[in-house]
């Protein structure tokens, strides 16, 4: 009703003008500790201290919470439609003004936009949550909530953003705690704020705060109605702000637990009660005590560590650079683009002059140094020059055989090089002589890397020093934010829509209609066909799962109607088929997709019969699909049931005559001659019919920005270290060799079942490394048998390593083609501290 709307907020006294305040009010930082690894308190620190991860979660609600809901933003406008879809129906057409959003989801006018206040964009999206994840159960609460319905009426969706606007602000996401619909309740303290924060990085932290503000919205709805029958004069301008504050002391009291089960602690405690304010007291009491103690281990009993860890990282700029490079100032470089910054750090292949051995030449910019490896392998401390001694850099032509070539040429001040580089007695680079390194090679990339280089070298020269430290103190933010800004803002929700579709099919499908307007089957076919032929990035066991429902029937129909098999006979169609998706389920699920190939294959087919190699006629699309069964079973006969049965491998293979036998009770001589069956087999005996697909082109041109990529050195064993260029993507670890190229990985790691951690942080993870150098953790042992130049160096990479160890053990190992041996677990070597500490990070907190 309209006379208990326009009232003032739920009946909290002056709340536009706190309001008003508030959100004019500059946003304060949370000056909260940080991880400090020289803390004597371990077990303390680890209660209160927020790690790197947890504070870049807690930054993205906090963006979140602080954009304000605009009726001119297209993309706010397209959220708030689906919320009305998900709660009124899909066919319910949808109204920018109208009585339904009062009456039917609580809002307080016909116009939504006015009661998103204090949430921001995060209130939208915990409503969005609650009707996408929990659809049944928000009807039913909104339609108990509705005035018409019941004497405990309440405005369903206001409260929703008010719960909202509740936990923001005692989580500290906007600090501006004068907006909160619960004034006295206080910020939630240190070890509360940590246990949240925790849960953050453990998932999608948007889903984690949803799900609490979910629990906490269904707890309000219920101690409402609870509240309505105990007084029969309760109503919601003088009462509902008691159920807030309940609310608000539930909330504080389960991120004041150490329990595990905290949202079902929300919903059970009794917020009235003097004994759960009294826990709550205690809590923070204990909380400040501990923050106390921890403040003052780190700033008296560690301050003489802490001092001689700053002074050393300041003085390791480099091993070579003057201490005069340390007063100049650093600045980020104007003469070199980002781009060639990334050519640089990636490098490119060729050979040095005088060797045959193909190698690849980069910059080390954790190390400011330019490095040549023989391919794959890391880079010798002897075949490392550093920046700061490089005196030139030349690109020019030159002719070997009758074939032109570039040639880099790399000037360095004398004596730069010393030792014997590789720890068997010669190095891949010599530049004993004149100081002069020079790389031979045909690709254009060369060319390029020559240019940056110099380009590079000019900057220093011109700019100072700083430039340099400048890109090595801000390689990760520098380079790979770089790179994500370059996107279009088109190809940037392209990017989202995959990586979407990836993590789950349905979340993907619904943003491809809320966000790129995909909203028909025809549309998001389409879309699905060109991604996954063209851009590739779609992750083919999930399109596969996807493609095996039945109600995605007409979408597969119109996906294989954009695939173009002109030209190309049964075979080569099939193949092409199964590299686009992995086929998941049953039998029937193959049959379904089969049938669909065949009528799509006969239509394009009967165009181009007659260039078609084999010849064949057929009579139609029953014809196609049994040859397309025969030679799926084909497959199986020579591949799949051979490698079940090793040992009676030879018993079982389909012989030539079996398979055209066969075939013949379904088609005629006529239709698929003696000589196309011929063909085909000996084309499935030599080359399986593989079902499991990867990405086709190079991962720069994938829809999907990396979340970080660089230099890693997985260590096999003491004498066995390779070297791969690394690119973490759609929840994947992709790792390219020199000599496999861009287009396709090496090895493929599935992250999702994996545990990730920093070797210098786990004692196990830290003895199992020392064994990979020796077969035995004895220490002894390891300086006896650790002879390459890397394991020489092994306690300085303690820092620098980290191990993926598979969950489940009887999963597949985590590499295949790089190692014989099957393996369970793997460490990696990055090329500094701060570079691996972003991987174990971004590979997901364990």
């Amino acid at each position: 009703p309209a006379q208990y709307r326009v009232q003032s907020h739920f009946r909290i006294p002056g709340y536009e003008d706190e309001l008003k305040r508030g959100m004019s009010a500059p946003l304060r930082s949370y000056s909260g500790l940080s991880t400090n690894g020289n803390c004597c308190c371990t077990c303390l620190e680890q209660m209160v201290t927020i790690s790197q991860a947890e504070a870049s979660a807690h930054e993205k609600l906090s963006l979140l919470a602080s954009i304000s809901l605009s009726e001119d933003n297209q993309h706010h406008r397209d959220a708030m439609e689906e919320y009305w879809h998900l709660m009124l129906g899909e066919d319910t057409p949808y109204e920018t003004r109208s009585a339904r959003w009062s009456d039917e989801l609580g809002f307080q006018s016909s116009n939504p936009w006015t009661d998103f206040r204090g949430g921001g964009f995060l209130a939208l999206c915990c409503l969005l949550y609650m009707a996408h994840k929990h659809r049944a159960q928000a009807q039913f609460l909104a339609t108990e909530a509705q005035f018409s319905k019941s004497r405990a009426w309440y405005p369903f969706s206001p409260a929703g953003i008010n719960i909202c606007q509740l936990l923001a602000v005692h989580l500290r996401l906007h600090a501006r705690p004068s907006i909160g619909p619960v004034r006295k309740m206080p910020e939630a303290h240190a070890m509360a704020f940590k246990r949240f924060l925790s849960c953050l990085v453990k998932d999608d932290p948007v889903e984690v705060f949803a799900s609490y503000w979910f629990t906490a919205f269904i707890r309000l709805h219920k101690e409402w109605r609870s509240l309505c029958e105990k007084d029969p004069q309760a109503n919601v301008l003088v009462s509902f702000n008691r159920v807030y504050m309940s609310v608000g002391v539930a909330v504080e009291r389960a991120l004041g637990t150490s329990r595990h089960d905290r949202l079902k602690l929300i919903a059970e405690v009794d917020g009235e009660s003097r004994a759960v304010h009294a826990q709550n007291a205690v809590a923070r009491s204990n909380s400040t005590i501990i923050v106390g103690i921890v403040r003052a281990e780190q700033r008296c009993c560690c301050r003489r560590r802490r001092c001689a860890k700053e002074r050393h990282n300041r003085l390791e700029v480099t091993a070579d650079q003057d201490l005069d490079a340390l007063q100049e100032q650093i600045a980020p470089p104007e003469r070199i683009k980002s781009s060639e910054i990334y050519e640089l750090y990636r490098g490119t292949v060729g050979s040095v002059a005088g060797c045959v051995t193909s190698c690849r030449i980069w910059v080390n910019f954790p190390e400011l140094k330019l490095c040549v490896a023989a391919n794959n392998q890391p880079a010798a401390e002897g075949d490392c020059l550093p920046l700061f001694k490089i005196i030139s850099c030349t690109c020019e032509l030159v002719m070997q055989a009758d074939e032109q070539l570039f040639q880099v040429n790399v000037q360095s001040v004398p004596e730069v090089v010393q030792g014997n580089g590789t720890g068997e007695g010669q190095r891949i680079c010599d530049t004993s002589c004149d100081n002069l390194l020079s790389i031979i090679g045909s690709s254009e990339t060369l060319r390029e890397f020559g240019n940056a280089l110099q380009q590079l070298l000019e900057s220093r020269d011109t700019e100072g020093r700083g430039v340099m430290l400048f890109i090595q103190r801000r390689l990760f933010q520098y380079l790979w934010r770089s790179q994500n800004l370059s996107c279009s803002e088109d190809q940037l929700f392209e990017a989202q829509a995959v990586l979407a579709f990836n993590l789950d099919v349905k979340d993907g499908v619904a943003y491809l209609k809320r966000t790129l307007g995909k909203k028909s089957n025809e549309e998001i076919g389409e879309w699905l066909a060109q991604v996954s032929t063209l851009k590739g990035g779609l992750d083919p066991t999930m399109l596969g799962a996807y493609f095996s429902r039945k109600d995605t029937l007409p979408v597969f129909e119109v996906f294989m109607s954009h695939l173009d098999f002109s030209g190309s006979d049964i075979l080569a169609a099939l193949r092409q088929l199964f590299d686009t998706f992995k086929p998941g389920g049953e039998g029937q699920v193959i049959a379904r997709i089969l049938e669909s190939f065949s009528e799509t294959y006969f239509s394009q087919w009967q165009q181009r019969a007659d260039t078609t190699e084999p010849k064949t006629a057929y009579a139609n699309a029953d014809t196609v699909l049994q040859v397309a069964m025969s030679l799926i079973m084909l497959n199986t006969g020579l591949h799949i049931a051979t490698k079940k049965v090793k040992k009676h491998a030879g018993a079982i293979t389909m012989t030539l005559e079996e398979y055209i036998k066969n075939t013949r009770r379904v088609a005629s001589s006529y239709e698929v001659p003696d000589e196309a069956l011929q063909y085909w087999y000996e084309m499935v005996s030599t080359t399986e019919i593989s079902v499991e697909p990867m990405p086709r082109v190079p991962f720069s041109k994938l829809p999907v920005r990396p979340d970080i990529e660089g230099w890693l050195v997985a260590v096999l064993d003491s004498q066995t270290q390779i070297r791969y260029w690394a690119v973490l993507a759609l929840q994947r670890l992709y790792l390219f060799t020199d000599s496999g190229g861009d287009v396709e990985p090496e090895e493929a790691i599935d992250l999702k079942t994996v545990h990730v951690v920093a070797v210098a942080e786990n004692a196990k993870a830290r003895r199992r490394f020392h064994a990979d150098f020796t077969g035995k953790t004895s220490l002894i042992n390891f300086f006896a048998h650790a002879q390459s130049d890397f394991a020489k160096g092994l306690f300085a990479t303690d820092s620098r390593a980290f191990e993926l160890q598979q969950r489940v053990a009887a999963a597949p190992g985590i590499i295949h083609k790089s190692s014989k041996k099957f393996r369970t677990r793997l460490v990696f070597v990055a090329e500094s501290p701060e570079l691996a500490e972003k991987w174990v990070n971004l590979t997901g907190p364990n």
